[in-house]
């Protein structure tokens, strides 16, 4: 361990270095890290999972519970694309986004 000049106790010089570096560098984390995402999933399960129950169980699935899906299903991907779109993420090398454009 180090001492600064103000007597101050550093236990890893390099990552003061570090830090002085990447100074107003966006922290990059994975779309599967963000809380957003994983809201909108779950939301969007949610949302689904009762349509889906109550039709199975009915055996009246039609044409309108699709429709109705397809929109709670377009409405997650706009808000996974807002998230991607916001910035400080990254995503997988198979998915779209600000490091692998279409």
């Amino acid at each position: 361990m180090q001492s600064s000049p103000l007597s101050i106790p550093i236990e890893n010089p390099a990552s003061i270095v570090n830090a002085q570096a990447n100074i107003g560098q966006p922290v990059l984390k994975s779309i599967f890290a963000s809380k957003t995402f994983w809201g909108v999933i779950f939301t969007a399960v949610a949302a689904i999972a009762p349509i889906l129950g109550e039709k199975i169980d009915a055996h009246t699935f039609q044409a309108k519970d699709v429709a109705q899906i397809v929109v709670i299903l377009c409405g997650a991907a706009s808000a996974i694309i807002g998230r991607v779109d916001a910035g400080s993420v990254y995503t997988p090398k198979c998915l779209p986004g600000p490091n692998n454009p279409f």
